[in-house]
């Protein structure tokens, strides 16, 4: 382990002396800065030292930013994400989650977002109920801009059913009306079955809210 470690730190200085210019050496290697920094991130990962790692993912999804690489970027924050989250640090999960969704969705890699965002929404339910539901609603959005409709249907009956969890019923209420909004947007034929049962479900779980 310690040896291991020790090639980390090494991998560290290499990246860093990438980065660095001289008079000779006008611009600086951000690729092979990346890959130096992304092998000791492995190794921090692998070793269970989710701090370094995490935080070896924030820099390389800055480097990967500077030389307009968006989806890698975007990839880097998310696993950040995962890495805070096995440091229970929940304000840094949803902070990445957020950044890499919106790298994605202005770089034109809205399916990347969408899955993001699911993925996102699913990690958070049990810790972060009220983010998980804001996740599944941006995952609906996201869809929505796509015109694939009952995607969104799906991922806003998913921001109602956590909704609902919390009791927060006007929030469920909002989101199952717009599930059947969405629902109704798909006008294709082979649509119209599935369209109808998303309907009468949310149909369905609006009576039982009111009741």
């Amino acid at each position: 382990m310690a040896n291991k470690l020790v090639e980390a730190e090494e991998l560290m200085k290499k990246a860093q002396k990438c980065m660095k210019t001289s008079f000779l050496k006008w611009s600086p290697d951000v690729d092979s800065a990346v890959d130096y920094y992304t092998k000791a991130a492995v190794i921090y990962r692998n070793f269970k030292k989710s701090q370094e790692a995490a935080d070896l993912y924030i820099k390389i999804a800055d480097l990967h930013a500077q030389n307009g690489s968006f989806f890698h970027c975007a990839k880097a924050y998310e696993s950040a994400a995962l890495l805070y989250r096995d440091l229970n640090d929940y304000y840094k999960v949803i902070d990445c989650l957020e950044t890499a969704g919106r790298i994605m969705r202005q770089n034109g890699i809205p399916d990347s977002a969408t899955t993001l965002y699911s993925k996102g929404a699913k990690l958070l339910e049990t810790a972060k109920p009220e983010d998980s539901a804001h996740f599944y609603g941006l995952a609906a959005e996201t869809s929505e801009l796509e015109e694939k409709y009952l995607q969104a249907a799906d991922f806003a009956t998913q921001a109602a059913r956590v909704w609902v969890r919390m009791r927060r019923f006007k929030e469920a209420d909002e989101q199952l009306r717009r599930a059947m909004h969405l629902a109704a947007s798909d006008t294709s034929d082979e649509a119209t079955q599935t369209a109808y049962k998303v309907s009468g479900k949310a149909v369905v779980a609006l009576v039982i809210i009111k009741l």
